[in-house]
């Protein structure tokens, strides 16, 4: 009995080790077009001054992110203008806005990213402090 308890938990840490290894995969998979695509770019940038094409490819690249995500599940968290939400934004500042009410995204600093409900990473954001007082 102990022996078939011992092979029990032998077989259920590896079945753990072959998910994870496959989670890492499954996850990974988008993001290897998106490397070969950024690798390029590097190599193409070394030989061009062509700022242009340069931006170009650094759209693609982008549109390339924007589709491993979305093939993911993971959703970006745009925060310009909408309502602070400590759920979902991290404030690194405020600023007296006399065009934005106070409590409002001025700016964001970074992107945050969800999946479903679930918080990924937060937005870094600035948020407005309403008009500026007079002393």
């Amino acid at each position: 009995m102990l022996a078939e308890m011992d092979n029990q938990r032998k077989r259920i840490a590896k079945d753990m080790e072959n998910l994870r290894h496959s989670v890492t995969c499954d996850t990974l998979h988008p993001f290897f077009q998106v490397f070969d695509h950024f690798s390029m770019a590097v190599s193409a940038a070394s030989n061009s001054n062509n700022l242009k094409s340069l931006l170009d490819g650094m759209k693609m690249i982008q549109a390339e992110f924007d589709k491993a995500f979305s093939e993911l599940g993971v959703e970006k968290i745009d925060a310009v203008g909408k309502d602070f939400d400590p759920k979902y934004h991290e404030a690194v500042s405020q600023e007296p806005s006399a065009e934005i009410p106070a409590g409002k995204i001025i700016r964001q600093w970074s992107l945050g990213f969800k999946s479903g409900e679930k918080l990924l990473k937060p937005a870094s954001v600035v948020v407005s402090s309403g008009p500026q007082k007079t002393e």
